[in-house]
């Protein structure tokens, strides 16, 4: 997206996936957004109105599979935080010892 014409690294920053219309080939600039200071920092596009910006196969394409991945990725942080121990409570794993049992 960054190497797509039209769009501004602001704009770009403040890009969500409601803002990507995968069917209509298109993403809606609603805003920008920076980093001040380590803050992020919201406001208008440079005319101040939100514009459409039409987008190619290839970036179709592309923007898919990052959509995807990043299900995929979430769906994986989600079940690891389901099988997390509670607080407190050790992990124990049983190992098999290559010494011969202790008389």
């Amino acid at each position: 997206m960054a190497a797509y014409p039209g769009a501004r690294r602001g704009e770009l920053l403040n890009l969500r996936w409601s803002d990507v219309d995968l069917d209509g080939k298109q993403v809606t600039i609603t805003g920008s957004a920076a980093f001040v200071d380590g803050e992020r920092i919201e406001g208008t596009t440079k005319s101040g109105r939100k514009r459409i910006v039409s987008l190619d196969d290839g970036t179709i394409r592309v923007l898919k599979a990052q959509r995807s991945k990043q299900a995929a990725d979430r769906s994986g942080r989600e079940r690891a935080t389901t099988c997390s121990r509670p607080a407190g409570v050790s992990r124990s794993i049983p190992t098999r010892s290559t010494r011969s049992p202790q008389p």
